[in-house]
């Protein structure tokens, strides 16, 4: 008795489109460069150039535990006199903004 089903061909062909990465938008990050190369270093003890930072980026990106909020919370007030509880989990160029706003 012969089966129904078809011999599945395993092995693909390779597909002629190009496929590239897409990164999100980096305009507004961009905009606030060199206040963001302090943040990271003050901060989140990071240098900003090792790292993909787009429009798109949150704290909560870089570590979720609440520990680390209340920390970078703590230091943001302490060091740029600016109380980011309410901004804390946006979107990290929403954090910049509110610094540069309050700067």
């Amino acid at each position: 008795m012969k089966s129904s089903k078809r011999p599945q061909n395993k092995s693909r062909k390779p597909s002629n489109k190009k496929r590239g990465r897409v990164y999100a938008d980096v305009e507004r990050v961009k905009g606030h460069e060199s206040l963001a190369v302090d943040f990271f270093d003050k901060i989140l003890n990071m240098n900003y150039f090792d790292c993909f930072i787009s429009d798109k980026s949150s704290l909560a990106d870089f570590n979720e535990d609440k520990q680390f909020k209340k920390d970078v919370i703590e230091q943001v007030n302490d060091i740029y006199g600016v109380d980011i509880t309410d901004t804390f989990d946006k979107k990290l160029v929403d954090v910049l903004d509110k610094i540069k706003s309050r700067s």
